[in-house]
């Protein structure tokens, strides 16, 4: 994973979320580029572990970070350099095939958590050899617009089929997603990480922050198995009308009320 933070700057546009990570909208441009029509947007993701900047990447953090890192290999042309991950960046936005259905990882970047907040009050753009105390681990990813997280409702025999095949291009890098059933509202079915896209209903896959990197061993392949029959039931009994209570025992209906 190429260390950007040489070549671009960038200022934050919105918060998205500040969870288990902070997420932020931003626009990046070439570093020393005075041309700004030359300009993308982009999405900052700081685990929050890393705002304390003397500790070690967290789990979490390594964990999206190998998984995209076998996803961009899995791409048409690959980043094999930080210069060639700095051009896709602004490269003109072009039809995703059904094997890119996640946002593509440009790279890392060293991020001054303090100047980026500070960006969004109209203080300009956090450059290369900003000088704070704290840099914070961040990837920065393409910005995939206009997506709504998939719900019950919106499922259909066409887009249960596509994610299929979009959890199936991400299984041939070896990644098992491990966070696409939103277990929190059990024994009730819903998503985590599976977007549609509003204007072109294509599905989309994000957060590999709890990602698996399985090996081609039966264990390994058992595990990518699971996750796509775990899914493919989920899908089943939304389409099928299904009580999705059925599932669990009496008893452990009883421990989940």
């Amino acid at each position: 994973m190429h260390d950007l933070s040489p070549l671009i700057a960038y200022r934050s546009l919105r918060l998205l979320n500040d969870g288990r990570n902070s997420t932020f909208l931003v626009e990046v441009i070439k570093a020393g580029h005075s041309d700004l029509r030359r300009n993308a947007l982009g999405i900052l993701k700081i685990p929050q572990a890393s705002r304390n900047c003397d500790a070690l990447p967290d789990i979490s953090h390594r964990q999206e970070t190998a998984a995209n890192s076998l996803l961009s290999m899995s791409c048409t042309a690959p980043l094999l350099t930080a210069a060639a991950a700095c051009e896709a960046i602004f490269a003109r936005p072009h039809r995703r095939s059904v094997d890119t259905r996640y946002p593509q990882c440009f790279g890392s970047v060293q991020v001054p958590v303090e100047l980026l907040w500070a960006t969004m009050d109209g203080r300009g753009w956090v450059e290369p050899g900003a000088e704070e105390e704290k840099l914070c681990r961040a990837l920065l990813f393409e910005y995939i617009p206009n997506l709504e997280p998939l719900m019950p409702k919106d499922v259909t025999p066409a887009i249960a089929a596509e994610t299929h095949r979009v959890l199936k291009t991400i299984h041939a890098s070896n990644v098992c997603h491990n966070d696409l059933e939103n277990v929190r509202i059990r024994p009730e079915v819903g998503f985590c990480n599976i977007f549609i896209q509003q204007c072109s209903r294509n599905v989309y896959v994000l957060d590999f922050d709890a990602a698996r990197i399985v090996d081609n061993t039966p264990e390994g392949q058992r595990l990518l198995e699971e996750e796509a029959n775990n899914l493919d039931r989920i899908f089943q009994m939304i389409l099928s009308g299904e009580n999705p209570r059925k599932r669990f025992p009496r008893e452990v209906l009883r421990l989940m009320a």
